[in-house]
């Protein structure tokens, strides 16, 4: 007997493709955000960003019957938090650095994950973990030694950006096997436009023009929405992703960003890379995908023995419309 669509086992490509979709629209809305921050304060972007996906993942919910939990276990907090920490590292980051070397530094949460691991969890790291740090560290100062002293607050933001990912990372492979990908996003993105419309305010009555936003019939208001579009196809895709897939060969697709990054730097702002960037961003990929494949930007294992029984609810599910379907 043929299984209903909802039941049939994911492609084997799927995981990686939908990744590759996430790459390809969080370099979209990089340089979305970029472009904008010239006229709209960062927070701005930042709540736009989340706004939008708001809006649009309730409608979602709202039209497939998704139940929102917003309580929730304590991982989708987690992950929800850390999350919307690292969505306003992200729009700092790209408004002051170059988008590929942005999407460089955001891109080394697996050194975070090995290095959480060991602190948090207790699980030492294996073989290389240490010389994997020093060779990106070397990488994150020769993409800095240029434009260190002009946006180092810049590059601390991208840093700490793949800081929170990893925190996030944790969370989210704990939780999406439990609960819809609609409801994660759901979630993640109340947290963080609220989180963003609050840092926006502060920044309003702290004197930064944060609040004083563009006309609605605008080419502002226009890239703001395409933030906000590409930021939710972005999340929605890469929640699928590592709901269907392992977290440390998604996480490899997810480097296609860097990729995304250099082609949007020399098509769109016309960078020169001088070839200290160019081994830098190298230097910080190259120990990154390595730890990716050998296991090192995976989840611990105290999360890893969990998911049986996070996928206990699935599992029953599909069991009961089968003996529905054979009675």
């Amino acid at each position: 007997m043929q299984r209903p669509p909802a039941l049939r086992s994911p492609n084997a490509a799927s995981p990686y493709l939908w990744m590759l979709l996430a790459a390809l629209n969080f370099s979209t809305m990089a340089a979305l955000g970029k472009a904008v921050g010239t006229a709209c304060d960062w927070s701005v972007v930042a709540t736009a960003r989340s706004g939008v996906m708001l809006i649009l993942i309730i409608g979602l919910l709202i039209w497939a019957g998704v139940p929102l939990h917003f309580r929730g276990p304590a991982a989708l907090w987690v992950r929800s938090l850390a999350g919307s920490m690292g969505l306003l590292c992200t729009f700092y980051a790209i408004t002051r650095l170059h988008i590929s070397d942005a999407l460089t530094f955001m891109n080394m949460y697996p050194l975070w994950i090995a290095i959480l691991s060991w602190a948090v969890f207790g699980e030492r790291p294996g073989r290389g973990v240490g010389a994997a740090l020093a060779v990106s560290a070397l990488g994150v100062i020769l993409i800095a030694r240029p434009q260190f002293s002009s946006n180092w607050a810049g590059m601390l933001a991208g840093v700490g950006n793949s800081f929170f990912m990893a925190v996030a990372m944790l969370g989210l492979h704990k939780a999406g096997a439990a609960l819809d990908t609609r409801s994660v996003v759901a979630h993640f993105s109340i947290v963080s436009t609220a989180t963003a419309a609050l840092v926006a305010l502060a920044r309003g009555l702290g004197g930064t023009p944060a609040f004083v936003l563009p006309p609605l019939v605008s080419t502002e208001a226009v890239l703001l929405l395409g933030v906000g579009v590409a930021g939710t196809v972005g999340q929605l895709a890469m929640t699928r992703a590592y709901a269907l897939g392992k977290p440390t060969r998604v996480a490899l697709v997810a480097l296609a960003q860097l990729v995304f990054g250099i082609i949007i730097d020399l098509l769109v702002w016309n960078r020169r890379f001088e070839a200290a960037s160019l081994l830098g961003i190298f230097l910080v990929a190259g120990p990154t995908a390595w730890l990716m494949t050998r296991g090192g930007g995976e989840p611990p294992s105290r999360l890893r023995r969990l998911e049986p029984v996070l996928a206990e609810p699935a599992r029953l599910r599909q069991e009961t419309v089968s003996r529905l379907r054979r009675g």
